[in-house]
């Protein structure tokens, strides 16, 4: 039995290698919320350098795919860079470009389907013998865009009508009293 405390009576999600990625982006979003990001641009511009360095490193073996150090590797640029990118994004005086705000909007259900749609794309890519007949970009080009696609239908004709049906059926009936929100969800 394992001490309480210790890193084994605790769910695996909170200190696995993957776990770590997600703490780097509740951190971002801390700092960010709180108004502590700074300025923009040197996180992002130190977030991009580092991706790329860990991108040389990887090609290097200086880590195994599913390691802890790959999960510092990249976690923690790509956090860097999300923070710089956010808070660059509230500081932002030009409009959006309405593709990237569909995909912001759709962000979710890309990040919940994209493996159904990239497996799905991928068992048909292989099975149809054009795998390893075009170059590997294509392939890659291919599942990008079968996930980010995927998602974005989903989100479309899944997640957006479904937020839709339950606003309108929180919604309050004439006549019905509604009780506020508590302050600790409403923010």
């Amino acid at each position: 039995m394992a001490a309480p405390g210790s890193a084994s009576s605790l769910p695996l999600q909170l200190y696995s290698a993957y776990g770590l990625e997600f703490f780097f982006g509740m951190a971002a979003a801390y700092w960010l919320r709180r108004g502590k990001a700074g300025r923009p641009w040197p996180w992002l511009i130190a977030g991009v350098v580092l991706f790329a360095a860990s991108a040389v490193g990887e090609d290097a073996g200086l880590a195994g795919i599913n390691s802890v150090r790959m999960r510092l590797m990249y976690g923690l640029p790509s956090a860097m860079i999300v923070l710089g990118m956010a808070a660059l994004s509230q500081q932002a005086t030009r409009s959006i470009p309405a593709l990237l705000l569909r995909l912001g909007a759709a962000s979710y259900s890309i990040y919940l389907f994209q493996f159904v749609f990239i497996g799905s794309v991928w068992q048909a890519w292989r099975l149809s013998g054009l795998a390893g007949k075009l170059p590997d970009y294509a392939s890659f080009l291919l599942l990008a865009v079968a996930g980010i696609a995927g998602g974005v239908a989903v989100s479309r004709l899944v997640e957006y009508p479904l937020m839709a049906l339950v606003r309108r059926m929180r919604e309050p009936r004439p006549g019905q009293k509604v009780r506020p929100m508590p302050r600790s969800l409403s923010r």
